[in-house]
């Protein structure tokens, strides 16, 4: 009984004995409770030493942890955190949390504001009339509002908020010049890198005008010139007339947005009549109501002056005109108790200067007959046989 005892009391010595030696748990951390990372990101590494299986996890998806879980060991053991670019206007927190059996150690990650300047809309193209332009911006510094010189004349700083997180607002004067025009805004960081810059491009001025205003004309042929100044596009009016307008023209330019001058070449045709003649041309914008006219007034021809010569061969029932002087009169053929009269057009008879038009008369066959040029006496065309 007292053997038995004796090896009961022994073996619970040997107990006592291997429990005492066994290390009691620790979670010892050998950096800061607390990190901090730029706004760019990084990796930093932790050192810390665990006699037992740990796991390491992270509050923040931003802020990733490598390895997540190691086992224990009696020397020093380590993780990285990694952070990913702060593209927020705030500063952010995470929080890293190591365990090891029931020991919990923490680890605060702080990260700093991404610094910005956010301008919009950072391009304007406006028309030349008076404006207001709302410019929103987003930032976390504090800034600056520079107007370029060559435009503080036309753009002004109207609110006295110029400096509030919502933006500002810019008075744009009226363009009353013919030309275009561009200023540049600098929103600009207080000390710091950062600038956004505002393009803002006015219209000019709409114009269309015309040089010289009116025309006094001889009968002749001629060419004028017609000074056209302009920023707009355009149509050109001739108005129509019986016989074909007596105007027309040469040559044109095409419309730019800065104010132009170009020349449009007229020609006139020469004026035959014994009636002085006179037309409008008008220089209209198109799908505007600007427009610019030229009159012009034509003397009448002298035909008293224009020697009466005409000469007619003819058989049968045709008539054929070898020559008719003045080439632009009326004639009038007379025969028996028939009578004809020809008004021919202006184009035709400078095409068929001497005489190409053939005429069918009808009635009996023609034995003789007389022609009357308008403003002249008859002829006896049968002295011409």
């Amino acid at each position: 009984m007292k053997r038995l005892q004796a090896i009961v009391v022994l073996l619970f010595s040997f107990i006592c004995v291997f429990t005492s030696c066994e290390k009691a748990p620790f979670l010892t951390i050998n950096t800061p409770g607390s990190i901090n990372f730029t706004e760019q990101g990084g990796t930093q590494k932790i050192s810390f030493t665990a006699n037992r299986d740990w796991t390491v996890s992270s509050s923040e998806t931003w802020c990733k942890i490598s390895p997540s879980s190691g086992l224990k060991s009696d020397g020093e053991v380590s993780f990285t955190i990694t952070c990913n670019p702060n593209t927020t206007y705030d500063s952010r927190n995470a929080t890293v949390t190591i365990k090891a059996e029931e020991l919990v150690e923490s680890i605060t990650v702080t990260q700093d504001t991404n610094i910005g300047l956010v301008v919009t809309p950072l391009s304007y193209d406006i028309g030349n009339r008076t404006q207001r332009l709302e410019v929103t911006i987003s930032t976390n510094v504090d800034y600056s509002v520079n107007i370029d010189k060559n435009c503080q004349e036309w753009i002004s700083l109207t609110n006295t908020k110029a400096l509030s997180s919502t933006g500002l607002v810019l008075s744009v004067a009226e363009n009353n010049t013919y030309n275009d025009r561009e200023g540049r805004v600098i929103i600009r960081q207080t000390n710091g890198p950062l600038f956004q810059t505002i393009i803002i491009r006015q219209g000019a001025k709409y114009g269309l005008f015309v040089s010289p205003d009116s025309y006094e004309l001889s009968n002749e042929s001629q060419t004028i010139e017609i000074e056209v100044n302009y920023n707009v596009a355009f149509d050109v009016i001739i108005p129509e007339e019986d016989n074909g307008p007596f105007v027309y023209i040469i040559g044109d330019m095409p419309a730019t947005k800065a104010l132009s001058s170009n020349k449009y070449r007229i020609g006139v045709r020469a004026n035959l009549s014994d009636d002085d003649r006179e037309t409008t041309i008008t220089f209209k914008q198109r799908d505007g109501e600007l427009c610019g006219t030229v009159y012009i007034h034509q003397e009448p021809g002298d035909i008293s002056v224009l020697k009466p010569y005409v000469l007619f061969s003819y058989s049968s029932r045709h008539i054929s005109p070898i020559q008719i002087i003045p080439v632009f009169a009326n004639w009038t053929i007379f025969w028996g108790s028939g009578v004809f009269s020809y008004w021919p057009d202006e184009a035709s008879h400078v095409f068929n200067r001497d005489g190409v038009h053939d005429v069918l008369l009808s009635g009996s066959e023609i034995t003789d007959f007389i022609v009357s040029v308008k403003g002249l006496d008859m002829i006896d065309l049968s002295s011409f046989e």
